[in-house]
Formats: C-alpha cells, sequence, structure tokens
C-alpha cells in the first residue's frame, strides 16, 4: 500500500492546535451566578473579587451587587428570592423576573473546571478593563508602571483551597518535617548549618539577607555559598546587577579551584579550571549555575519572575537564587516621590513573596549605613535605606571585621527564624581565591595571639 502522508499532516495539525476549553463567556457569567448562591467555596471568591464592570448580563451583574452587598453586610448568602424581592424595590422589575431563571444554570461541571473557569474569566476581565479604562493616560504618558502592581495583584488571583495545617491533627507530619534533613539545604558551612538547623528550607518561602559596609564581602559571601551549592547538587541561579556575567564566573572559577583569581587566565589554571568543572558536573549531575546580569536599577520582582518562569519552561527551575543586590531593585510600582524607606521596603516584600510563589529560598544582601562602617557591633539600626529590611528577612546576617589585617569576616545572625540568633561565625578569608574558610566561633579570636597558627591548621 503506498504510503499517505496526509494522515500525517492531519494528526500535526490537530496536535499544533492547542484546544480552547474554556465556556462562553455567557455560560461562565451564569455559572459564577449559580455558584455564588448555591456553593459557600465559591461565594467568597466571587464576593472578595466583584467588580460590576466584569460582567455583560444585566441581570447577573445586579443580581451580584445585590448578593454581594448583603453578603458583606450579613456574612450570608441571600437566598434567590430575598435578592430578587430586592431589585424589584429598586426598580429593577425585568431582572427580577429574570433571575429565578438565570440561578437555576443546570450544567454539570466538576469542581477543578469550574474554579478554572471562574478564576480566568474574572483575571481576564478584570485585565481588560484595568487597561481599557487606563489606555487614554497610558498612550499619553507612555508610561504602565502605575498599573504594575494592580496587573500583578489580578494575576493572581486565585482560589486558596489549603485550608492550612492542622496542629492536633497532622502531628505526624510536624514531627517527619522535624527530623527529616531533606527540609534544609546544607550551606556547605558546618556552623551556618547548626545555627539554622540544617540550613535554608528546600521549600523557600524565606528572604535571607546578608548586611556589610561597601566591600567587605557581601557578593563574596554568596558566591561561595553559590560554589558550595553546586558542590552539592543544587540548581542556583545568580542574578547580578553589579558586576558582569564574566566577573561572577572569574570569582566561581577561583573559589572551585582554589587559583588566584588573577591569574586564572595562565593555562595551568585554565585546565585546572576544567578539570574542576568537569569533576562537578559528574558529581553532581543534577547541578547547574546559571549567572544573569541586570542593569542596576531596572529589575524588578515582576521582571525577575517572568525570567524565572521562562528558565521553567526550559526545564531549569532553579533550588536557589542570589540577587546581588537588594538595594539596585526597583519595586513593581515605582512612586516617583517613594523615599528609599519605602523603595527597598517594598523590594523586600516582593522578593519574600516570589520566594512563596516559587517555593525556593531567595537570598540577598544589603549595605550597613555609615553607623555600620567599621564597627564590629552591626545590629538592625545600622541597616542602611529601609529598616522595613530587617522586618521582611527572616535571616538577617551582619559581616564585619575588626580591620583588614585580620584577614577574619565575622559573620553575626541578629535575626534567624530558622534557628540560634546572636551566634557569631568566623570566616578566614582567601584574598587570591576569595574564599572564605569557616572556622568555629568556638575555635577562633582574632586577638589570640596563636590565631594564625589555628587558621593555618584549617
Amino acid at each position: 500500500m503506498p504510503y499517505n502522508n496526509a494522515n500525517d499532516k492531519n494528526k500535526k495539525t490537530l496536535q499544533d492546535k492547542s484546544i480552547d476549553l474554556s465556556l462562553p463567556p455567557e455560560y461562565t457569567e451564569r455559572l459564577i451566578l449559580t455558584k455564588f448562591f448555591t456553593d459557600r467555596a465559591y461565594t467568597n471568591f466571587i464576593s472578595e473579587n466583584f467588580a460590576p464592570d466584569q460582567y455583560d448580563n444585566e441581570t447577573i451583574k445586579s443580581a451580584l451587587k445585590v448578593g454581594n452587598a448583603y453578603y458583606r453586610k450579613y456574612g450570608k448568602v441571600p437566598s434567590v428570592e430575598t435578592t430578587a424581592g430586592i431589585l424589584d424595590k429598586l426598580g429593577k422589575q425585568e431582572e427580577s423576573k429574570l433571575l429565578p431563571s438565570y440561578a437555576n444554570f443546570e450544567l454539570e461541571v466538576d469542581d477543578d473546571f469550574a474554579r478554572d473557569a471562574i478564576r480566568d474569566y474574572i483575571r481576564n476581565k478584570s485585565l481588560f478593563n484595568l487597561i481599557f479604562s487606563n489606555a487614554d493616560r497610558i498612550l499619553k504618558e507612555k508610561d504602565a508602571s502605575p498599573y504594575v502592581s494592580e496587573m500583578a495583584r489580578i494575576s493572581a488571583i486565585d482560589f486558596y483551597t489549603d485550608v492550612g495545617f492542622n496542629y492536633l491533627e497532622e502531628i505526624e507530619e510536624h514531627i517527619f518535617d522535624l527530623q527529616n534533613p531533606d527540609n534544609r539545604m546544607s550551606t556547605g558551612y558546618q556552623e551556618l548549618d547548626f545555627a539554622t538547623n540544617g540550613g535554608f528550607p528546600t521549600e523557600g518561602k524565606c528572604l535571607i539577607v546578608f548586611m556589610a559596609q561597601p566591600g567587605l564581602g557581601k557578593s563574596m559571601m554568596m558566591h561561595n555559598l553559590a560554589t558550595n551549592m553546586i558542590k552539592a547538587n543544587k540548581r542556583v541561579l545568580i542574578v547580578s546587577l553589579e558586576m558582569t556575567e564574566q566577573i561572577y564566573a572569574r570569582r566561581i572559577s577561583a573559589n572551585l579551584t582554589k587559583c588566584n583569581v588573577n591569574q586564572l587566565e595562565d593555562p595551568i589554571n585554565s585546565d585546572a579550571i576544567r578539570s574542576e568543572v568537569s569533576a562537578v558536573k559528574s558529581d553532581n549531575p543534577d547541578a547547574y549555575l546559571i549567572i544573569k546580569e541586570f542593569p542596576p536599577s531596572s529589575l524588578k520582582a515582576l521582571s525577575l519572575a517572568n525570567y524565572i518562569d521562562r528558565l521553567i519552561m526550559m526545564g531549569r527551575k532553579p533550588n536557589i537564587v542570589f540577587v546581588d543586590y537588594l538595594n539596585l531593585m526597583v519595586p513593581n510600582k515605582q512612586e516617583r516621590d517613594a523615599n528609599s524607606y519605602e523603595r527597598i521596603g517594598e523590594v523586600c516584600k516582593e522578593l519574600r513573596a516570589l520566594s512563596y510563589k516559587y517555593g525556593i529560598p531567595i537570598v540577598t544582601a544589603t549595605q550597613t549605613n555609615r553607623g555600620g562602617f567599621n564597627n564590629p557591633d552591626v545590629d538592625m539600626s545600622n541597616i542602611s535605606d529601609s529598616a522595613q529590611t530587617g522586618h521582611h528577612t527572616d535571616m538577617l546576617g551582619a559581616l564585619t571585621s575588626n580591620g583588614p589585617e585580620s584577614g577574619v569576616i565575622n559573620l553575626s545572625l541578629i535575626k534567624n527564624r530558622f534557628g540560634r540568633m546572636g551566634t557569631k561565625i568566623a570566616y578566614q578569608m582567601d584574598a587570591t581565591s576569595l574564599r572564605l574558610i569557616e572556622a568555629s566561633s568556638r575555635q577562633i579570636n582574632e586577638h589570640d595571639p596563636n590565631l594564625q597558627s589555628v587558621l593555618s591548621d584549617l
């Protein structure tokens, strides 16, 4: 039988076309009305996201407007008959007569389909109305930034079916979490892991901030942690707003090979880089490190989310994200008269929200104010730009030094939701390879005359 590729072409056409599973708008509006009156699981969602301009059918719009007002005032859903009576009293006799037939919508759909249909309808209508009602202003001012925050809010509209963790009934799940080390991502530093009860949470939902005066090791701490992570088979994303991708890569190479960061172009050191990277890839098949550079004072949390979404579409969702650094980001909604306190505070909240969205820890850094310069006892009062950084972070670590000659950088955990607060950890800095080598805070003392012998033993 001769080969006929017509069937293959038809199959390919069907495969290439994505099937639209959405209901017609008039059906969705009736489904919303019916669910509002008959299913409490939907009522609150429809009520809290209600806006009259979302609905084209005048009967449904009027009924939901009355029903929503009643629900907000009395905390319960009015009957269809009560709603019809109120509509009649308001002079909407036609809507009052039609309401019982509209509210009795016999369409058999399962909950997953109904939730998706209602959520997508409300999202799309809300976004359309936001853009359409402000289109003239956006075109005139050539600036859509005042509406970005509202767009992000609308895009995040969703049903919350998870009622939370029932402590008394699900205590075994809690015990499992306490005893399961897989719930923690090791930092590669024993003392830091000890202080955080095993490392950073693998499920994210946290913002980790390192604070230091300029040039004292914020980026160094992050690239050392990133190097430790890839050697532990983790997928790592570094977002740089200060250094180029190749400068960051140079630091990682020096860290991996322990070679002089300023002599990596030497053929022997280049061979060492190839060898070390090959060994890391062989021992850690799932690991990768992506370094992405953005211009300073241009990156918003929303733009970062779009970039992470692209990585996820490529099958490269990171286990952890490092942002270098916090103060060089801008909030999603950039207010022209906003001061640094408000701006950095918003960025902190938005970054922490991304950690919840993607279920990954986000690590970043900030600078100290002038009071923190050359101060061995930095605390929250020394946070630059915005004290809100301390409010919204889950772990805040201050990096300090008692002088450049000591070669020691101290990490003080001045806020720590993961474990022990007040912990102070000492690191010896290898200035040639930019490595931080951890020494127990119980073992090292900068003023100890035997300091150098202790460090050499490390």
